[in-house]
């Protein structure tokens, strides 16, 4: 270990009350949600890439703090915190404009009404594979001793935010879920009636009308899927990398987590809801609809 990644180790006298990281990841935490709601402008955020830098820090050194000193522990607050992002994300970007009429990019399984029992093997696949994952992280006979900080540093810098976060549709992960876009879809004045059409304008199959518990239920699991799951694999990444064996065995773990998160992916597609011409625009904020 190089005298640089010593910061990262345990201080504090042994306790976890008296470690410094845990103190200043919880201030980065704050900070970038007091941002974003304060910077929040007629109803649309605004996020900078280096706000988001500040945020995986913080989450990462309140992680690393937990990890060295109770596993288990450090399990329990990092999902809590990936559930208060979701929950913080959910209302900021909520009544966000989504101009929309008719028809939108299809980019996950989910969202496609030709697919239903395929819906729900990914899902089973994708959670089974992230609870795979969380074993592997937070396995109470791993070696915390063997940990390499370097590794862990290398998991923010070169796998966080150089491959995950502020990329959009490139990300390794894939894209998150458009929460605007599907209020909208979930508040449409009549049951929507959806198709693929392909780049001729032709359905490639006939549209159906879906059910507005189908429409909840796909909802549901996409928003868990590529939110939740993907922002608990996203911050996992470096306790993950941290007690890889070699170098080698870094680099085939961090191109391995994104996988997760990836199996619903589609090549993008025009969805078409033959029952809908309706738009939001930016007064959506107060539930208005207005015609394009």
């Amino acid at each position: 270990q190089t005298a640089c990644f010593s910061l990262f180790q345990p201080h504090g006298g042994g306790t976890l009350l008296t470690e410094p990281k845990i103190y200043l990841g919880v201030a980065m935490w704050i900070f970038y949600w007091a941002w974003s709601f304060h910077t929040k402008v007629d109803h649309e955020p605004k996020p900078e890439y280096w706000h988001k830098a500040v945020l995986v820090f913080g989450v990462d050194l309140i992680g690393l703090s937990l990890f060295q000193h109770d596993g288990v522990l450090a399990f329990r607050v990092l999902t809590l915190i990936n559930l208060s992002n979701c929950a913080f994300a959910v209302l900021l970007w909520h009544n966000a404009p989504y101009r929309y009429k008719g028809s939108f990019e299809v980019l996950s399984v989910y969202e496609d009404p030709r697919a239903c029992l395929q819906v729900v093997y990914i899902f089973l696949g994708q959670t089974f594979l992230l609870l795979y994952v969380l074993q592997s992280t937070f396995n109470p006979s791993g070696d915390k001793l063997s940990a390499n900080y370097g590794f862990w540093f290398a998991g923010y810098v070169a796998v966080q935010m150089g491959g995950l976060n502020g990329k959009g549709k490139m990300s390794a992960l894939g894209q998150v879920w458009n929460i605007e876009k599907w209020r909208h879809v979930l508040m449409s004045q009549r049951p929507p009636r959806l198709g693929i059409k392909d780049e001729s304008g032709i359905f490639q199959a006939e549209p159906r009308q879906m059910e507005q518990l189908e429409l909840y239920l796909r909802c549901f699991l996409g928003f868990t899927v590529n939110t939740f799951y993907r922002d608990i694999i996203a911050f996992l990444t470096p306790l993950l990398l941290l007690s890889s064996a070699d170098p080698m065995e870094l680099v085939q773990n961090a191109l391995a987590i994104a996988y997760v998160c990836t199996l619903d992916d589609l090549d993008p597609k025009m969805l078409v809801n033959e029952n809908d011409d309706i738009a939001v625009v930016s007064n959506a904020a107060v539930g208005e609809y207005v015609p394009l």
